[in-house]
């Protein structure tokens, strides 16, 4: 996915909702997908093969493709724990004067 480098701001804002709406809609049709920011490095490369011109911005990739069975049901072992919602906030007391 390439976005103009002349509207960056905003152009990269656009790019996330439609990756993020690719991918439900992908999802909704029985495919997984997998966004790819690692390939940003290989940038020469990328406007080389697919003739990417210089007035635009490589922001991923993004691999489609059918589910393996049972491989992505398991939660990753590497996936952080998550802090419960008391641990992380506090509530205001509430003003009854109202």
């Amino acid at each position: 996915m390439t976005v103009s480098r002349h509207l960056l701001a905003g152009a990269l804002i656009d790019a996330g909702l439609f990756l993020q709406a690719l991918m439900f809609a992908a999802r909704g049709a029985g495919l997984d997908t997998c966004p790819q920011a690692s390939l940003i490095p290989f940038h020469p490369v990328l406007r080389d093969q697919l003739s990417i011109p210089e007035d635009q911005t490589i922001v991923c990739g993004l691999a489609l493709g059918t589910p393996t069975p049972n491989t992505c049901s398991a939660p990753s072992a590497r996936h952080a724990s998550r802090w419960t919602i008391s641990r992380s906030s506090t509530t205001a007391p509430r003003d009854t004067s109202l």
